[in-house]
């Protein structure tokens, strides 16, 4: 199958500028790396500008480049992807809050600054009843945060609660909690004794696309953490982050034992 103009023009361009071969234009020190216009670039293919300029959508769909209308083409800065351990858990007796309980490997526990808060009553979707072990349509308090390292967005979280735990309790009030989610819980008599997580991904929804500020096509990256109490499940936490920006890692312990013979 004949491979589009377009599509052979776009991997000539990004092997050049992996190799640096493309010449590309710095407006200021420090500033944005522009490439070269449409114009010059069509003529240099022998291409029409529609031909380039889909061929320069595809390499910002991948998140290489970034167009700005009326300014240019710009090389976009690439993300070192930061190692997050998925064995961390909120000290939420000690007030540690959820939203914050994963953070990138040797950086501090409080290093992470809630941005916007939103808290809604929601009617639970499928999956989100699923793992609540509660029906499609029941309400649900939602309580949404945006997390910043840096002043750089990190991760975007979306706590779940169901409404008959939730209604009357603090979970309910628009505004930050002085104490942790977890001890409101253990405040009606839902103690969490224990997480299941599970991951996932997908493309992004407009509120993660206007959070991370994501150029290109980027998936996200979910973290769905379920806390348990005794009987049932209490908490679903949702932690989002940039699909290039974030691996997960988790160490065990081998099960085995070792077992040495001994020798008459």
């Amino acid at each position: 199958m004949a491979i589009a103009k377009y599509q052979d023009i776009a991997d000539d361009l990004r092997e050049r500028l992996s190799t640096g071969s493309l010449p590309i234009d710095q407006e200021a020190p420090g500033g944005p790396l522009k490439l070269p216009g449409e114009k010059e670039l069509a003529s240099e293919y022998g291409a029409s500008r529609s031909t380039i300029r889909l061929a320069l959508q595809l390499l910002a769909n991948q998140g290489l480049v970034e167009t700005r209308h009326g300014l240019g083409t710009f090389l976009l800065e690439r993300r070192t992807q930061v190692v997050v351990p998925m064995d961390q858990e909120e000290d939420w007796q000690a007030g540690q809050h959820a939203e914050t309980a994963l953070f990138p490997e040797g950086s501090p526990a409080g290093g992470q600054r809630t941005g916007r808060f939103q808290v809604e009553t929601v009617s639970a979707t499928a999956d989100v009843a699923e793992y609540l072990g509660i029906a499609a349509g029941d309400l649900v308090v939602l309580r949404r945060s945006r997390q910043h390292i840096d002043g750089k967005p990190w991760c975007l979280v979306v706590s779940y609660y169901p409404m008959d735990i939730a209604e009357g309790t603090e979970l309910e009030n628009a505004r930050r909690l002085d104490a942790s989610s977890s001890q409101v819980l253990a405040s009606v008599g839902h103690h969490v004794l224990r997480y299941t997580d599970s991951i996932s991904a997908r493309m992004p929804d407009p509120i993660e696309t206007g959070f991370f500020r994501a150029a290109g096509i980027v998936p996200v990256i979910i973290l769905s953490r379920t806390a348990h109490d005794r009987e049932r499940p209490i908490r679903l936490t949702r932690y989002v982050f940039r699909g290039d920006q974030v691996r997960f890692v988790q160490e065990r312990s081998s099960p085995r034992k070792l077992h040495v013979s001994a020798r008459h």
